[in-house]
């Protein structure tokens, strides 16, 4: 008797372990579909969230904009789509002030969606708020990586900086071949165009 009874409260255990088991693995099937539906749900209204996040950010209303932006951040992963809330988020850090988690929503734009049109913008950005944070040398391996990969109207400001670099370090034929070349590839009326012929001229008249 004392056996069966073993066996018994055994198979009872066994019994009221598999149904929790059955349990908890359909309440994680739920919980996973009503997240995909919502995730699918945030990733349907995000592109109009943005504009609306952005008009917002313009106004100065941040809370508001942290509101819009927030789902986007943290249910959608797309290269169209994440890159820009990330560069939305960026901006509100920096009219917040906090710089440091400014540059690092610019780095994952940056870094984590490499296939993304936006990806040169937010490369860019993220180089000139390291270099604002005195982080000189990952900057510059930024506007380098910018300088060779991104489209030509974005390699002006990234080249504009290397040539800035080489002047102050004494290489100022360097950096003349850079304006030079910034002023050949970049559109005649635009201000990186300008920007370049301004500091060729300079080197220009100093050599006279």
């Amino acid at each position: 008797m004392p056996t069966k009874r073993k066996e018994t409260s055994l198979f009872k255990i066994i019994l009221i372990i598999l149904l929790l088991g059955g349990i908890t693995v359909g309440v994680l099937r739920v919980s996973n579909a009503v997240r995909g539906k919502m995730d699918a749900r945030v990733e349907a209204a995000a592109m109009e969230n943005l504009e609306r996040a952005e008009s917002l950010l313009q106004n100065g209303d941040t809370v508001e904009a942290e509101k819009l932006l927030q789902p986007i951040l943290d249910r959608v992963s797309n290269p169209a789509i994440s890159p820009r809330a990330l560069m939305l988020r960026a901006d509100l850090d920096e009219k917040n002030g906090n710089i440091e988690s400014a540059a690092e929503h610019l780095r994952i734009a940056s870094q984590d969606f490499p296939n993304s049109s936006d990806r040169p913008e937010a490369a860019l950005r993220y180089a000139k708020l390291l270099e604002a944070q005195g982080k000189v040398n990952e900057a510059f391996a930024v506007y380098d990586d910018v300088s060779r990969t991104a489209p030509p109207a974005l390699r002006a400001p990234a080249r504009l900086a290397l040539a800035g670099q080489r002047e102050a370090a004494g290489d100022v034929d360097g950096a003349y071949a850079i304006y030079q070349q910034v002023m050949e590839d970049t559109d005649l009326h635009s201000e990186d165009w300008f920007e370049a012929a301004r500091r060729f001229g300079k080197i220009n008249v100093a050599r006279i």
